[in-house]
């Protein structure tokens, strides 16, 4: 549990720079190229260039120097707050159609007064990168 804290403390104080920027998952000699996302069930994962979901376990996650060939077309979503772990910054919202959508919440359009304001019940508008991770958080 310590090393997701530090994880979050370390990807925090690069969220003035790290909205869209693409992160490295190491794992042994192993990197990928991608994003910190929500995973399964109030977990993170790691979203590749590909769209590809994997479970983050005993790897790291870095910054990256360098960006995915073919950027994914930007995601949105929008929903009504169904569960906020402040501490994983990771939101859970059921969408429209009754369907739970996670989110890993990182960027320059989220900031301490909207996650702060996010309770159940709360009416949200999210965009991002990738499934599963938000780098823009509009309240109604």
């Amino acid at each position: 549990m310590n090393r997701v804290v530090g994880l979050l403390l370390a990807i925090l104080l690069l969220a003035p720079f790290a909205g869209r920027a693409e992160e490295v998952m190491v794992k042994g000699m192993g990197r990928s190229l991608g994003w910190l996302v929500a995973g399964a069930e109030g977990t993170l994962g790691f979203r590749d260039c590909d769209g590809r979901l994997f479970t983050i376990g005993d790897s790291r996650v870095e910054p990256a120097k360098r960006r995915c060939p073919k950027p994914p077309p930007e995601i949105t979503a929008e929903g009504v707050v169904a569960a906020f772990d402040q501490k994983k910054l990771l939101l859970t919202i059921e969408t429209h159609g009754g369907r739970p959508q996670g989110f890993y919440l990182l960027g320059n359009g989220v900031d301490a007064a909207r996650l702060t304001a996010l309770a159940a019940g709360r009416r949200v508008q999210l965009r991002g990168p990738v499934a599963g991770r938000a780098t823009r958080l509009d309240l109604d």
